[in-house]
């Protein structure tokens, strides 16, 4: 009988084990989407806020221009990055209705990285907070 407990027991620790190293290579997957850009990182951008703007579902609460505060604070020119935060309030007002909900406040909102790589590459993250 102790036998079978333990034989038991260690094909469970080693299912967790698998199932741990499982999540921990998958979640960064999971939450991170990139995408190449056809156009200009301006163009990008542009096109960003107008399919936003589009949706009557989703709001923009913010646009970031990395770029512009690094040189603002005078730090060295790198290539162009920004991000664009956006929120859809009737998932938001869901969500947060929930006292145990509030702690995703840290990664709220949605957040979609538009970047230039040193390649002059444009490059789209979305950063997904929500769903895959």
């Amino acid at each position: 009988m102790l036998k079978k407990v333990s034989t038991a027991i260690f094909y469970i620790v080693m299912g967790m084990l698998i199932m741990g190293i499982g999540v921990w290579i998958m979640m960064p997957k999971m939450m991170l989407k990139t995408y190449e850009s056809e156009s200009s990182y301006e163009e990008t951008v542009n096109n960003l806020r107008t399919a936003i703007e589009s949706k009557s579902d989703w709001k923009m609460t913010g646009e970031f221009d990395f770029k512009k505060n690094i040189q603002d604070a005078g730090y060295d020119d790198i290539e162009n990055v920004g991000s664009i935060a956006i929120c859809n309030p009737k998932y938001a007002s869901m969500i947060l209705s929930e006292d145990l909900n509030r702690k995703v406040t840290s990664i709220m909102p949605l957040t979609i990285g538009v970047n230039e790589n040193k390649n002059g590459e444009d490059v789209t993250d979305i950063i997904n907070s929500a769903r895959n």
